[in-house]
């Protein structure tokens, strides 16, 4: 009977094995091959309904693939040639659109612009014209013919002789951009110093790693040109953070990953005398982590790389098996120890789960991922212990260990009626201390506190922003329309509500597509009334200067009203900034965005938004943020939930009596942990409150164990909990130091957790007294 049960092991434990196997092919597929990690923080936030999606996906595909490059001189001689070294090194480059970079992109602006003039008059000449004042019109165009700054030839005036394109070019750089022209370049004069500015696209993605690592290494070229012609360069874009950020989180996951692996290959090595232990933690440790992250990745389209950081410091539970059938195979034959640890185990892997199961439901998908690589990570933990370690014969009974005496006086103590009289008045101590000091909390859900941008780049960013604003406040409008010509029309409506607002002195100014190109209603207007000029008398005043018989065939060949065309703008100057203030999404739905700057009444524009259900007042951080409150409520409740029902499991198992001294220790201090992450002035947020559920479901196995034994009658519960904490609080700990303020926050709670549950499970021991 006990060879067909040994039989029947070996065969488990192969297929066990081929199934590792298979997780690990997994893994290297998806997350080496495929690469299938994202760094979007935007990408761990809920979807609230589909509109608020819609919005976001909107506002994703306007910044994350726009970068500023401003390039910074107090020489205007020097920033020129500057320039014109940092723009053959971005032609070189293979991650940026260069088409705006292009020599002829202004001389492709131009004939566009002469090619369909009814389509580019400006708002002046346009009131002058519908006010009837036909002879300042055409003083104005006299004023352009005999200025000294014009260079007009007979092909310019054949083109246009009425400089429709000239005076809106002039208007669009003066409106649109506040810039000026340095030779091919346009730059800011700021501050006592000269800017010019490269207005980049890249090609995919600013959340492809590939290209984040590539960017990397051009922006560093790019600065060393800039270095070595006596220029500065200046970023501003999701890439140059996401990059950063990144880079940190996957140095930082390596850190944590391989630092608290080997302290505790180290501390195993050094408790058990032996390399063996540490070679059959190290098994279980791969194939935990291996299997987590095959089944997350097989079911997540992408893994963040947060995610993938707690799924490297799940060695802190994967562990914890490993550390009891060690530990009882201290006192006991292998062949012994799964019977009398299964029962525990398991129930430590019930509660565990049914802690991280809250999570699941907490609307926020790196939690989701969390969640599941833990309890994946747990089970399989759980069944390489039960099916490998005796399956490899390895038996500590027959080894003397020196530092066994160490774990056996600390049972001794720990045991002793006054040091469990100590433990209980502790941890209801703690309990009332943490409830007080937590009503006290005020819960930090702002997005730009979960991550630490790299303090350099802020600054570069904070510089941009001052030298393109000119130090107004922005905003942002979103127009929604089902086609383009719609989208114009209802733009030039918006306009001109916002021009009352500029009137009124509160709005300083604005940028709009309608600024650009006018709508087909718009333009027909326009035709008429160059046509009403044209029966003037101020046009034969001006034809006998430029010539009746060009200005007549001028007149008879504009061009009818025309629907807009995005594709005309390519390679000419106005691409990126269309491409900047037009999106059309999948569903062929069209938005148009309207940069406010210099906006003095917020109310004002609130009562705009409020009136159109087609507009929308973006602010992206503040929609995260009010994201992440709500997802930080649900999940506070959630949490609540799960310890309640663990207590209720507890009470079905143990009895009411049993069951609180089982849980009050993870419950204080879960909640002493939080009060102290609030007390070190950490931002309270999401990941606080997540970490909680992780000191209940490692918690929660120690107050079991112990409650298992009897007084003095559990060194192997000592050994195998004090390693267990040990490791915890390696993994963790070190995530606590972490440069990214939500892991830190993680990191803390389970730091501060774990130790003082340690110090209060001996309060579950059993005692015959």
């Amino acid at each position: 009977m006990s060879s067909i049960k040994n039989t029947q092991n070996k065969a488990l434990s192969y297929l066990w094995i081929l199934l590792s196997a298979l997780f690990f092919m997994v893994v290297i597929k998806n997350l080496i091959i495929d690469k299938k990690i994202n760094s979007d923080i935007a990408s761990i936030l809920p979807k609230k309904n589909k509109e608020v999606a819609e919005l976001n996906a909107v506002v994703n595909q306007i910044a994350n693939n726009k970068l500023i490059l401003l390039l910074k001189n107090t020489n205007e001689e020097q920033i020129i040639l500057s320039a014109q070294k940092v723009k053959q090194q971005l032609l070189q480059s293979n991650i940026f659109n260069t088409n705006e970079l292009s020599e002829d992109s202004n001389q492709a602006l131009y004939q566009l612009l002469v090619s369909n003039p009814v389509a580019f008059l400006t708002k002046e000449d346009q009131v002058l014209l519908k006010n009837e004042q036909y002879q300042v019109f055409t003083q104005k165009r006299i004023a352009q013919l005999y200025s000294p700054f014009s260079s007009v030839s007979s092909q310019k005036l054949n083109q246009d002789p009425l400089f429709l394109s000239d005076a809106y070019f002039s208007k669009l750089t003066n409106i649109l951009t506040g810039a000026r022209q340095y030779q091919e370049f346009l730059g800011y004069a700021y501050n006592q110093h000269h800017y010019i500015i490269f207005n980049l696209e890249l090609n995919d993605s600013a959340f492809n790693l590939d290209l984040q690592r590539h960017y990397l290494q051009e922006i560093t070229a790019i600065k060393q040109v800039a270095y070595e012609s006596g220029s500065e360069i200046l970023q501003s874009g999701v890439i140059a953070f996401s990059a950063a950020e990144t880079a940190q989180g996957l140095k930082e996951a390596q850190t944590i990953g391989y630092g608290s692996l080997l302290a505790i290959l180290v501390l195993i090595s050094l408790i058990f005398r032996s390399l063996i232990p540490s070679l059959i933690l190290l098994l279980v440790i791969a194939i935990g982590v291996v299997s987590a992250l095959a089944v997350a990745s097989m079911i997540f389209s992408e893994l963040h790389v947060f995610s993938i950081l707690v799924g490297a410091s799940l060695v802190g539970i994967a562990v914890d098996y490993v550390f009891h059938y060690l530990a009882k195979n201290t006192e006991v034959t292998t062949e012994k120890v799964i019977k009398l640890i299964i029962k525990p185990i398991s129930l430590g892997l019930i509660t565990s789960v049914f802690g991280y199961l809250a999570l699941l439901f907490s609307g926020l998908i790196v939690l989701q991922q969390i969640a599941l690589i833990s309890i994946v990570g747990l089970i399989a933990a759980y069944i390489t212990s039960l099916l490998l370690l005796p399956s490899i014969g390895y038996d500590l009974s027959k080894r003397h260990l020196v530092s066994y005496q160490v774990f056996v006086r600390l049972n001794q103590f720990i045991t002793r009626k006054e040091y469990v009289y100590l433990a209980k008045s502790l941890a209801y101590l703690f309990l009332v201390i943490s409830v007080i000091s937590i009503l006290t909390i005020d819960f930090d859900d702002r997005v730009e506190s979960l991550h630490a941008s790299p303090q350099d780049l802020r600054l570069e960013q904070q510089e941009v922003e001052q030298v393109l604003s000119t130090g107004t406040d922005k905003s942002t409008l979103l127009l929604k329309a089902q086609s383009k010509n719609q989208l114009l029309q209802n733009l030039e409506q918006l306009t001109s509500q916002l021009d009352t607002l500029i009137g009124q002195g509160r709005l300083a100014s604005y940028i709009s597509l309608n600024q650009i190109i006018a709508s087909k209603q718009q333009q027909q207007t326009n035709y008429q009334l160059l046509q009403a000029w044209a029966n003037s008398q101020a046009k034969e005043q001006y034809a006998s200067l430029v010539g009746p018989d060009r200005l007549n065939h001028y007149l008879a060949t504009l061009n009818a009203p025309t629907e807009f065309n995005k594709t005309i703008y390519k390679a000419t100057s106005l691409e990126p900034l269309i491409n900047q203030l037009l999106i059309e999404s999948e569903k062929q739905q069209f938005y148009g965005l309207i940069q406010l700057q210099g906006l003095e009444q917020q109310t004002a524009i609130q009562q705009l938004v409020e009136a159109n259900e087609q507009l929308y007042l973006l602010d992206a951080t503040g929609l995260f943020s009010s994201f992440l409150q709500l997802v930080r409520e649900n999940s506070i409740k959630l949490v609540i939930a799960a310890y309640l029902f663990i207590l209720i499991f507890l009470v079905f198992i143990y009895g009411p009596k049993k069951a609180w001294l089982v849980f009050l220790p993870p419950l204080s201090a879960a909640l002493l942990s939080l009060s102290m992450a609030h007390m070190l002035g950490q931002s309270i947020n999401i990941f606080h409150i997540v970490a909680l559920t992780l000191v209940l479901g490692i918690g929660i196995d120690y107050t079991i164990f112990y409650s298992k034994t009897k007084k003095q009658a559990s060194t192997d519960t000592v050994l195998a909990v004090t390693c267990s904490m040990i490791s915890t609080v390696l993994a963790f700990g070190l995530m606590s130091f972490s440069q990214t303020p939500a892991v830190a926050g993680f990191g803390t709670i389970v730091l501060f957790g774990m130790i003082v549950v340690f110090l209060l499970a001996p309060m579950a021991i059993r005692s015959d007294s």
